[in-house]
């Protein structure tokens, strides 16, 4: 697996963490666009209200704010991925705050491997797609839908996390029979 993907399996439960990207090129991309978004936000409001409406203000502002959250995943995101006996658990972190979701274990079925394998050349699509825009590589479906995690992985470590899920719901299913 990559330095950025630790797996922790123990005997009650198991735990995929995926850690920031934190690439440079993304970096220094995000603050040239924070550096023109702002630069474009001053000239906003330093000009007249009739040479440049207030609602181009707010769309400038909702970019500028857009672009920081991005840049802010990218350094200091992560997502954990815990599967105990009741539970999988999927949270979405910066900074310890952020979203989680939890699914029934019993309602859980079909780990797999889906979604965009390729490599995403471009600097700035490339790093900020998985960014809410993209699920992810792993998924499973939970009653009606499917859902999904690790768009920043490769295929290679999606595989291996895909088994080890698989290969843990197996044990924990046969156990509770």
């Amino acid at each position: 697996m990559s330095d950025r993907i630790k797996l922790v399996t123990e005997e009650s439960y198991i735990e995929l963490q995926i850690n920031p990207l934190r690439s440079k090129k993304f970096l220094i991309f995000g603050i040239f666009l924070i550096i023109c978004i702002t630069l474009s936000l001053f000239y906003a409001l330093k000009a007249p209200h009739e040479t440049y409406p207030y609602y181009a203000i707010i769309i400038w502002a909702l970019g500028f704010g857009i672009i920081a959250y991005l840049q802010f995943c990218n350094f200091y995101g992560k997502v954990i991925v815990t599967i105990d006996n009741d539970f999988i658990t999927i949270s979405d972190q910066i900074h310890n705050l952020g979203l989680t979701k939890q699914f029934e274990i019993k309602d859980v079925s079909n780990i797999r491997v889906a979604g965009f394998m390729e490599k995403i050349k471009s600097p700035v699509l490339g790093g900020w797609l998985h960014f809410k825009f993209y699920d992810g590589k792993v998924a499973f479906d939970y009653k009606d839908k499917t859902y999904r995690f690790g768009s920043t992985i490769t295929e290679k470590d999606a595989i291996l996390v895909a088994e080890k899920f698989k290969n843990y719901l197996k044990a924990i299913k046969y156990d509770s029979q």
